[in-house]
């Protein structure tokens, strides 16, 4: 695709996926809150038809204002971002948006009844669809075949779902339900949105104030840091209802174990993909020279990535315990904290496009020291500054990441970063052997996602 596309479409594609992005974020929480109560009322089959049904009432709303914005652009912001040709995008951006949604929210249904295949096959189709397409079209035509297929794998997805929900969702309008699902929403919104709005806003204003060619450099590092560590993504997104329902159930003096346990095991695997990753990006360059510019915004976005894996399994124990209002102030907090960053490197400072993210890496920083401090405090934990440190980002993780940035700030050759690998490995030789019995378990008992 890159390739293909070259830098100048690729900037573009890069400026309609962040927006689609704004769209999905732009959710008010109401797919997380009723994920949420789905999770901890799953024993009730009555009451989790009420819950989603009413939970599509407050998305049909949100549908309408979404529409409304979008021909308020159109009426008085018409040349809003021409330079992505923002005026031939925005109905599919729409469409894909209002789509998305819904495949968000009956997502959520299916991976509480550990029932994964439609997951699976609605994430797959537009890759599926844009390898068919990628190799035979170049430049523009190749960007609006794949924003073609935005669209219709989105459509399609929605009607998959649609057939053979697990349990079934009738009329319902229940005052009740509608206002805990949008105030329990709202918290959630403002922590994830919050929270993802760091990367999104970084990758603002590398679009702003930067050229599309650069912006093209930057989103092929992002794009390739993501992809990467998408497998991990998938198994939290799997196990993130257990999690939930498990925590809303267990002793607080047990809490700390459970989590240790699975933090080990879940940060230990995301720290060695990205080092390895870095470690062999320059070999993924011999297939794409032209993207060698983005070397170091690539290394810097998925060490900023990783850092959020830090703080895994905390959140998930902060809603189950009813705190999300916390939580969603401590992410909004640290939003200010990513935009300020980044108005002082881009606007102050002018550092080079790799640099910007660096203002996320702060903000998820702070972030993930606050989420454990807070967490830790709920749990009834004493602690002090050392504790936090080795909870949050302990030495076996830390030497090699740090590593990794001196090398990088020194501008030092490829091969040096081999060294940031090795000494991960050689500090974390013994979570290997937990992971591994982990994956035996997983492999032998799949039905361990379910809540059934």
């Amino acid at each position: 695709m890159a390739s293909n596309l070259g830098p100048y479409y690729l900037g573009i594609w890069g400026f309609f996926s962040l927006s689609l992005q704004y769209l999905s974020f732009f959710n008010f929480g109401i797919q997380q809150s009723s994920n949420n109560y789905l999770s901890l009322k799953f024993s009730n089959e009555k009451l989790r038809g009420k819950i989603a049904a009413n939970a599509l009432n407050l998305l049909a709303i949100l549908f309408g204002l979404l529409i409304l914005s979008t021909v308020a652009f159109r009426l008085f912001a018409y040349d809003f971002a021409e330079k992505y040709h923002f005026s031939t995008l925005y109905i599919p951006l729409l469409v894909a948006g209002i789509m998305n949604h819904l495949i968000v929210f009956f997502s959520n249904i299916y991976r509480i009844y550990g029932k994964f295949f439609k997951i699976s096959l609605s994430q797959s189709l537009s890759v599926f669809f844009t390898l068919l397409v990628v190799w035979q079209y170049k430049g523009a035509y190749l960007l609006q075949v794949l924003v073609s297929i935005q669209v219709v794998s989105a459509i399609f997805s929605v009607v998959l779902f649609l057939v053979g929900l697990p349990f079934k969702i009738t009329l319902s309008f229940n005052t009740y339900w509608l206002k805990r699902i949008a105030i329990k929403g709202l918290y959630m919104f403002f922590y994830n949105s919050s929270f993802y709005f760091m990367m999104l806003a970084t990758r603002s204003f590398v679009s702003t104030y930067y050229k599309v060619e650069e912006f093209g450099y930057f989103t092929f590092g992002f794009t390739l840091a993501n992809t990467i560590l998408l497998l991990l993504d998938s198994i939290n997104y799997v196990i993130y209802p257990k999690i939930l329902n498990r925590f809303s159930k267990m002793e607080q003096s047990k809490v700390v174990t459970e989590l240790g346990y699975i933090r080990s095991c879940y940060t230990t695997c995301t720290h060695l993909l990205a080092h390895t990753a870095i470690v062999l990006f320059p070999l993924f360059l011999y297939l794409f020279p032209k993207y060698s510019e983005s070397q170091n915004a690539f290394r810097l976005i998925i060490l900023t990535i990783i850092l959020t894996t830090n703080a895994f399994g905390i959140s998930g124990f902060i809603i189950a315990k009813g705190r999300e209002r916390s939580l969603g102030g401590i992410a909004f907090a640290c939003l200010l904290l990513n935009l300020v960053c980044n108005y002082f490197l881009v606007i102050v400072w002018h550092v080079g496009f790799e640099f910007v993210i660096l203002s996320t890496a702060t903000a998820y920083l702070v972030y993930i020291f606050c989420i454990n401090y807070f967490g830790l405090t709920l749990i009834g934990e004493k602690l002090n500054f050392r504790k936090l440190l080795n909870f949050t980002f302990n030495t076996r993780l830390l030497l090699p990441y740090l590593l990794s940035l001196v090398l990088i700030f020194l501008n030092a050759p490829n091969y040096f970063y081999i060294l940031s690998l090795v000494v991960f490995v050689g500090l974390n030789m013994n979570n290997f052997k937990q992971i591994v019995k982990i994956i035996k378990r997983i492999i032998l008992d799949p039905s361990i996602f379910s809540l059934k």
